[in-house]
């Protein structure tokens, strides 16, 4: 089963290219974010090139929590 949030990260990748090897919410570590209402994963991609590449990825909500607008990426590079 997969949950809403899972959703928007496969969503993320997807658009960006990514093939998506692993992704976990992160609740308390949230690497570089600080939130307590938007989600933030951990992720690890390959992009097109076959590079990999680890990250955090958060989604912002729009004014009243309507949907999700604004998707922040920090690379660990």
């Amino acid at each position: 089963m997969t949950d809403s949030r899972s959703v928007l990260v496969e969503r993320w990748a997807a658009d960006n290219g990514y093939e998506l090897l692993r992704s976990e919410y992160r609740m308390w570590s949230q690497g570089p974010f600080v939130s307590k209402t938007q989600p933030v994963y951990y992720v690890q991609v390959r992009d097109s090139a076959g590079t990999l590449r680890s990250g955090w990825v958060r989604f912002g909500r729009r004014f009243w929590g309507l949907g999700w607008d604004t998707i922040e990426v920090r690379w660990e590079d």
